[in-house]
């Protein structure tokens, strides 16, 4: 099988990769085997898992308090077992990490960039770095580039690029053409200027950010990008929809710098438009922020936010 024998950094992420020595890993004491078990499955894993709820068939609990499996989890007592030789990462709901142990030591926050790769034959390409816009119950609801916490860590954006090289090179290796992305967990704890990165999944497909990144970096190569999934509170036409954000001089065209573009319309058994896809260009992640709150006053509609 080929391997790629460069790595391509498109746009404002052409950069060197940093020293390897810098990212460091965590090694269980002694020399004990060590078990590492991972569960893996899309976004839409996220709350299929329930711990709680002795007579729900199916939780943590049932199977433990109910059907007497799982012994070791519990105590003499009957409260949960606590173990000081488990590290748990956890990436979905409640993002978390740290010994298996009440409270997780030293975790101030979580953060949830993806860089966006496509490899063909000869390289892999990275051509975009995203931060992934979360619900409190980490349900993916949208993408902004490029993070906005970027400039805040100097060095962290070359850190998360040799690690997604690395995932890039591997999937190549494994005969993987096309587009794909590297997700990471960056966690900030106490008394640590730098927040520490992680690869945490690696997608051999199209995401949700890949087909707005390619629009982005296309119309606006230099610029910043904002995605996200609206549900309209009254559902409309799609020229209607249009002509609200075309009359104020919301609509991105081609040749403007900023605008707001419909990418994708979800249409309800009336024909109407309930909920779509917007992709909003502009200078930085604030302005777009800022240009589509502006839109929502202006076009005086009423739309909440969920996700994809």
């Amino acid at each position: 099988m080929p391997t790629p024998q460069r790595i391509v950094f498109a746009a404002a992420f052409a950069m060197a990769f940093a020293d390897p020595g810098a990212c460091q890993t965590r090694t269980a004491p002694g020399a004990r085997p060590v078990r590492v078990y991972v569960l893996l499955g899309q976004s839409n894993m996220v709350g299929f898992g329930r711990i709680d709820g002795a007579d729900q068939e199916g939780t943590l609990e049932h199977l433990c308090r109910r059907q007497g499996r799982y012994p070791g989890l519990l105590r003499e007592d009957g409260s949960w077992a606590v173990r000081d030789d488990v590290w748990c990462v956890k990436t979905t709901v409640g993002q978390k990490q740290g010994w298996l142990a009440p409270g997780v030591k030293g975790v101030t926050k979580m953060l949830s960039p993806s860089v966006q790769l496509f490899l063909n034959e000869d390289a892999v390409f990275m051509y975009d770095m995203t931060e992934q816009i979360l619900s409190q119950d980490s349900v993916h609801e949208g993408n902004v580039s490029p993070p906005p916490y970027l400039g805040e860590f100097p060095g962290l954006r070359e850190e998360m690029l040799r690690q997604a090289g690395e995932a890039g090179q591997w999937l190549h290796a494994q005969g993987y053409r096309g587009t794909a992305s590297a997700d990471l967990l960056l966690v900030e704890r106490e008394g640590k200027s730098m927040p520490e990165a992680y690869i945490c999944e690696i997608n051999a497909r199209v995401t949700g950010a890949t087909y707005p990144s390619v629009l982005a970096r296309h119309f606006t190569p230099n610029g910043a990008w904002l995605l996200r999934n609206i549900r309209l509170k009254e559902p409309a036409s799609g020229e209607r929809l249009l002509a609200k954000f075309r009359d104020p001089h919301h609509l991105y065209l081609p040749g403007r710098h900023v605008g707001v573009l419909p990418i994708n319309f979800n249409f309800g058994a009336d024909g109407l438009i309930h909920k779509g896809q917007f992709l909003c260009l502009a200078p930085t992640p604030q302005h777009c922020h800022e240009l589509l709150e502006l839109a929502k006053m202006n076009l005086r509609m009423e739309w909440k936010y969920e996700r994809d």
